[in-house]
């Protein structure tokens, strides 16, 4: 058979350990045809195949981001940018608002994300006085960084009835003055109080939304992600992109059954299409480490609290049970150590049912597991999508809240390999600022925050690891992995050409390799 493409001289990690390393490959339709050395793959050419010469240049795997919101990402292109690079200070968010008011009629919702308190000179969360100042006659929703806070101003406070007299509702916060009166910022659950009346993204805003997205993930070599938890509405649009054959890249879309407006959807039904696929449903557990709302054995630095468990242990159990019931994939949001115990336990139930079905357990984040829980998720066969770049990005706010007892088991990539677990690398964006692969690659290896602090260093792992992670290992996570994350012949080409090579580059460097081309199904997707 002949290709129709062969992409010669260059050096080529194959993430297939029988056989890591080539210099060619010979395409055929969407698939690799053949993988070898230059002369070999020369056999295959005909008159008609395009030749593609790598000049050194090296070749992997697409990478599959397993872990990104990538509507949330997409609609960041038309938020009000939040972010600290944006909005440096508190006054910089309210002008930023400001400026956005001016633009829209009063009463439409204005939205924005990215900011983290940490990192402003006021050390504190922007509150409603402040929102108030730069918008009052419309609804203001603020989001932090990690998505589990947000903060609003009076008019919105006042559409969703939140007052003095309001209760916390179960698994979340609803923060006072020393007047009893809500500021504005709300935490976990309580953010739907407000999220239940803000008007949805339209079809044709989501579209938009995925669809720039996508193809800025393809700019970073991303030929696949995992999008963790989507209403019904917006499962709905991933499939009628896909058919419609206009999905810039490969989706492992995870529904919920819980969301963020506090109302039930179903379990989805399994489908899979062209470039997308829904089999998954997502749960929380808990919050983030950076917004202190994660649920931890022990009590935050100078604090009297332990975080914000979304529920009882004995609902997880019964949430996690329905889903893996009805024989779905069980996706489950899990961060402090106190809700991985709670979640073992409930996957540890759903494994010991005599069942025809043996669905994948996932655990998303994985933050502050200890020896023992890891050794039980690699007996129970969980595996884990985690986020490596969150030590970079928010590391210094993560060691702002930790307890120092746990910061030696804060995100412990090299105990989940050493444990034998089955580890996917992802970004969680917009969670963090930048969605790079490559600062997940050298994140997972130097564990350096942005002041320069190292988390647990003990916990490194090599480059070739991450690479695997962040490919092959988020294939497996996905159920993908008998045609992504691997160069070998019958996979999909996806691929992505450098212009270095990750494992021979100082890791202090390897930022400094540009992502020239990505390939998707043998089409050449993104050039630089």
């Amino acid at each position: 058979m002949q290709a129709e493409t062969i992409v010669t001289g260059g050096v080529i990690h194959t993430m297939n350990r029988a056989q890591p390393q080539a210099t060619a490959l010979a395409i055929a339709g969407s698939t690799i045809l053949a993988v070898g050395g230059d002369a070999d793959i020369r056999t295959l050419a005909g008159p008609h195949t395009r030749r593609i010469d790598l000049a050194g240049r090296t070749v992997v795997p697409g990478f599959n981001d397993a872990h990104i919101h990538l509507w949330k990402e997409g609609m960041l292109l038309s938020q009000v940018n939040a972010r600290p690079a944006h909005a440096p200070t508190i006054e910089a968010l309210v002008q930023a608002f400001a400026a956005r008011a001016a633009q829209v009629p009063a009463g439409q919702w204005i939205e924005g994300r990215g900011y983290d308190e940490t990192r402003l000179p006021e050390g504190r969360h922007p509150d409603r006085h402040d929102l108030d100042r730069a918008a009052p006659e419309h609804p203001i929703v603020l989001g932090r960084t990690c998505g589990h806070i947000i903060s609003v101003n009076s008019r919105a406070l006042a559409l969703a009835g939140i007052t003095a007299n309001t209760p916390n509702p179960p698994g979340g916060e609803i923060d006072r003055d020393a007047q009893g009166e809500p500021t504005g910022v709300l935490r976990e659950t309580a953010m739907a109080l407000v999220r239940s009346i803000q008007p949805p993204p339209s079809e044709d805003e989501l579209a938009r939304a995925l669809i720039g997205a996508g193809r800025n993930c393809l700019a970073m070599g991303i030929t696949a992600i995992g999008e963790p938890g989507v209403d019904p509405r917006t499962v709905g649009v991933y499939q009628h992109l896909d058919a419609a054959g206009r999905l810039p890249l490969r989706c492992d879309v995870m529904a919920m059954t819980i969301l963020p407006n506090g109302t039930r959807a179903a379990p989805p039904t399994p489908w899979r299409g062209h470039f997308a696929k829904c089999d998954t449903v997502k749960l929380f557990s808990d919050g983030g480490l950076s917004s202190g709302t994660a649920a931890l054995s022990i009590p935050y630095r100078k604090r009297r609290d332990c975080g914000l468990p979304r529920f009882p242990a004995e609902q997880l159990a019964e949430e996690v049970r329905q889903v893996y019931a009805a024989g779905l994939t069980v996706a489950v949001h899990s961060i402090g150590d106190r809700v991985i115990g709670e979640l073992l336990d409930a996957f540890a139930a759903c494994r010991a049912t005599a069942s025809a079905v043996s669905p994948r357990l996932r655990i998303e984040h994985f933050g502050l597991p200890n020896a023992a829980q890891l050794a039980r998720a690699h007996a129970l066969g969980v595996m884990i999508a985690t986020q490596p770049s969150f030590l970079y990005d928010i590391g210094d706010t993560i060691l702002f809240h930790l307890p120092e007892a746990l910061v030696p088991q804060c995100y412990p990539f090299r105990a989940m390999f050493e444990a034998g677990l089955t580890v996917a690398f992802s970004s969680d964006g917009p969670v963090i600022s930048d969605v790079h692969p490559l600062l997940g690659l050298r994140s997972a290896v130097l564990r350096r925050t942005r002041s320069g602090r190292v988390i647990a260093p003990e916990q490194a792992i090599a480059v070739e690891q991450a690479l695997w992670a962040f490919t092959a290992g988020s294939a497996l996570v996905s159920g993908e992995s008998d045609r992504l994350g691997q160069l070998a012949p019958g996979f999909q080409a996806d691929f992505v050409v450098l212009s270095g090579d990750p494992l021979t580059a100082l890791p202090e460097r390897l930022l400094e390799i540009q992502v020239q081309q990505t390939w998707l199904g043998g089409a050449l997707a993104y050039e630089a």
